[in-house]
């Protein structure tokens, strides 16, 4: 049944004053509320009201101490407890989950590792055991969880809650996900693809809900580019915006899984990556990352590289240096379209840190608009491996709460 125009515009209410109250850097009265929002204080009073019968925010008096003459105000606080959100956020390698108090505080989180030659079936077992784990660390609270947020790799149909289709996994097509989650646990689900959560994360809690421009870079199985601009997140019809991984690289002749030739993802992904290393083995080098897997080719991985990398084995250091002009090189137009603050870089390359975000910060300066780089800044991820499960909790949040999704 359609919402009348009064509930939307009572929740967009509701949303904003939310907002000021999550946001705010100092203590906030209701009379501050007022005076922010410009709403009638039987508004900001029946809202406010509203919102501590629901527990989702609760009221202190001001310190003894507090030289304002007159009567004192009370504050307004979230209550962390009044709400939880599960977030759970998966590619071919690993699923994770985590658990959000109302504040956006992480109370949990966990992961598992993804089988090879995993099928649609086993992820959704998957799945479904990461939610049964989150309802049974939340016990009695389960109740005030209000919905579960997946991020999904692939392409997706946020809309109707329908995977559409992952290269990785053979019968991963037009699966129901959010009708299959809601039927079983009776609660909300949204999804979204699994890079664009990530951006969700910085959004609500990094920059709390007012970022400048940025891009997110996305760096693992694949590259994605995920701009924010005006502090709005474009991801495209079906989350199909920023494939950076699927620009082709010039004298790259390699076949990429989407079925063209010189894709980046065929040098600069996780996969593509381990595969590079494995074959330099066989021709006798990276000797210091072959040691550090155990002399078992089963564990090389990028976190090798850059663990290598890190303690300055020089063919390792060459390695990295050679992906992050590759990555600057295919920045440079991103740079050039969206002249951003800041690109953010998420995943096992970026935790190389400076040597890396440096490295790949240098090659675009020397190529792109010199206006577009003057205040650039190349910056590793403050998120560790969990970002994609944080961020599908914050989905939850902006579905329920944020004022910019509200339809009045």
């Amino acid at each position: 049944m359609p919402i009348s125009i009064t509930t939307r515009r009572k929740n967009y209410k509701r949303n904003h004053i939310l907002n000021i109250i999550r946001y705010s850097s100092s203590n906030i009265s209701r009379s501050d509320i007022k005076r922010e929002t410009e709403y009638s204080m039987t508004t900001v009073l029946n809202t406010v009201a509203e919102l501590i019968d629901k527990k989702l925010i609760y009221e202190d008096e001001p310190s003894q101490n507090e030289t304002r003459i007159g009567r004192k105000p009370t504050y307004l606080h979230l209550n962390p407890a009044g709400a939880y959100f599960i977030g759970i956020e998966f590619n071919i390698q690993k699923m994770y989950w985590a658990i959000l108090n109302f504040s956006g505080v992480v109370i949990h989180s966990n992961h598992i590792e993804i089988e090879n030659n995993v099928t649609s079936e086993k992820i959704l077992k998957h799945l479904f055991s990461c939610i049964d784990n989150a309802m049974q660390v939340l016990g009695d609270e389960y109740s005030k969880c209000l919905g579960i947020g997946i991020g999904m790799p692939g392409y997706i149909d946020s809309e109707k809650g329908i995977a559409l289709h992952y290269a990785y996994i053979d019968d991963w097509h037009n699966l129901p996900i959010t009708s299959q989650v809601e039927n079983k646990y009776n609660i909300p689900c949204y999804i979204l693809n699994n890079s664009d959560c990530m951006v969700l994360a910085y959004k609500w809690l990094a920059f709390k809900g007012n970022s400048d421009d940025f891009v997110f870079i996305s760096l693992r199985t694949g590259a994605r580019a995920i701009p924010v601009l005006n502090n709005h997140p474009y991801f495209g019809n079906n989350g199909t915006a920023g494939e950076l991984g699927h620009n082709p690289v010039s004298g790259n002749t390699a076949k990429c899984f989407c079925g063209k030739i010189g894709c980046l993802n065929t040098i600069i992904g996780d996969l593509s990556i381990k595969n590079h290393i494995l074959s330099e083995i066989e021709n006798g080098r990276f000797k210091e990352i072959y040691a550090l897997a155990g002399n078992d080719t089963n564990n090389i991985s990028t976190s090798l590289l850059v663990k290598s990398a890190l303690s300055n084995d020089p063919e390792a250091l060459s390695y990295l240096y050679y992906l992050a002009s590759i990555l600057g090189n295919a920045l440079v137009p991103v740079v050039n379209l969206f002249a951003p603050k800041k690109l953010i870089l998420s995943g096992e390359l970026a935790k190389a840190g400076k040597i890396f975000t440096d490295a790949v910060c240098r090659i675009i300066k020397e190529s792109a608009v010199s206006a577009n780089v003057k205040q650039l800044k190349v910056l590793e991820s403050i998120y560790s491996d969990n970002i994609g499960a944080i961020g599908a909790a914050m989905l939850v949040l902006q579905k329920e709460y944020d004022i910019d999704t509200t339809a009045i």
